[in-house]
């Protein structure tokens, strides 16, 4: 039989959770898919709700369904067996493979099966210093450090990150800039308008340390005892009983919530939020390239955020507010002194450059350089 000239891709992702990660993934894909002769293969380490959006793209394979991590007894053990089983099939897809693509840098557990197949493997980093040095304790990343051909960063925070703290040398790394298409936010609902008195802003993500939780409430505290006239919503579930607690009780006010609580979203449902708000006040303590920001962005909303939790200020320097440190009064203060046409202003020159910088497909073609030699 002979061969398909098709490029054959194993893809592995770390799970296929609605998260920014897989997400930005399964867009990736696509318009790989509609411009390159290729076929993927694609391996799920943690399965979740989006492996019916992977399984449109390819032959899915997931190494730990849903549950996998709570069963008990027999049936753990025929997980545990099913996931060996699954593992030998995915090596033996990998050694017919020309690329492996792995999509975190915690697939390490991965890596270090499939690296006997020899063939090229590119990881995209979405990861920070945080997150890697405590997944390097459980060996979820060394193999992945060792045998990785080239990184893929998204911004310069991650690849300085890689040079400086994991000792990656600068030859191994390439810019590859989060895909997110501009029409995953058509028929979206129009903006609230602009001659509403009162100021609406929101935080996502799951209430947490890491996200900042509790300095968007300290900024929400502060604001809402200087101006009655701003209103503060946080859209995303809590950790636990005990830190939705904790957060709601740091909320309250003299009996009266400064933030709303309003629960966990699917990712649809989040893009049609933006509308209702004036910008975005991202307070995450680490987050390397969140893409709550581009969706604000999307939405002609701009962002709040500080420089030293990330590398999002790359995109937000001139299209958003930058506070150099994680001051909560100082970022109080910012949103106090601005006004409607202030946030408007931003909105729109946030859109313009999300357009730039993550729907342009010119450039997306340049940074697979890995793909170019089979594109049709």
């Amino acid at each position: 039989m002979l061969r398909s000239n098709k490029k054959r891709i194993v893809v592995v992702s770390h799970e296929a959770s609605n998260t920014g990660a897989p997400l930005l993934l399964i867009q990736l894909l696509k318009f790989i898919e509609s411009n390159y002769d290729c076929v993927f293969e694609i391996v799920i380490s943690r399965g979740g709700p989006l492996e019916t959006e992977f399984k449109k793209l390819g032959k899915v394979f997931v190494l730990k369904p849903e549950g996998y991590s709570n069963s008990r007894g027999f049936h753990r053990f025929r997980l545990i067996l099913n996931n060996r089983i699954r593992l030998l099939k995915v090596f033996g897809v990998a050694a017919k493979s020309d690329v492996i693509f792995c999509n975190s840098i915690i697939n390490g557990e991965i890596i270090k099966w499939l690296r006997y197949t020899r063939k090229p493997i590119y990881t995209y980093v979405h990861e920070l210093e945080q997150v890697i040095r405590m997944y390097l304790q459980s060996g979820h990343i060394r193999p992945t450090l060792k045998y990785t051909n080239t990184f893929f960063y998204p911004c310069n925070k991650v690849r300085d990150t890689l040079i400086n703290s994991f000792g990656v040398h600068e030859s191994k790394l390439a810019r590859l800039n989060y895909y997110f298409p501009l029409h995953l936010f058509e028929n979206m609902p129009d903006s609230k308008s602009g001659k509403d008195k009162e100021f609406h802003f929101c935080g996502i993500g799951t209430a947490s340390y890491r996200k900042g939780t509790d300095l968007f409430i300290a900024i929400a505290r502060d604001i809402c005892q200087k101006n009655p006239g701003y209103k503060f919503v946080w859209i995303g579930g809590f950790e636990s009983n005990e830190d939705a607690e904790k957060y709601k009780q740091l909320a309250n006010v003299d009996g009266y919530s400064v933030v709303e609580f309003v629960g966990p979203m699917e990712p649809g449902q989040v893009r049609l939020q933006y509308s209702k708000y004036d910008a975005l006040i991202l307070t995450s303590r680490e987050d390397p390239y969140p893409l709550v920001v581009l969706e604000a962005a999307y939405n002609k909303k701009a962002s709040f955020v500080f420089k030293d939790s990330g590398g999002v200020y790359e995109f937000v320097n001139d299209c958003g507010w930058v506070l150099s440190q994680f001051s909560t009064d100082k970022m109080a203060d910012c949103i106090l002194s601005l006004t409607k046409d202030n946030l408007c202003e931003r909105g729109l020159m946030a859109y313009e450059k999300a357009i730039e910088m993550h729907s342009s497909t010119n450039l997306l073609e340049e940074q697979l350089f890995f793909l170019k030699r089979n594109k049709e």
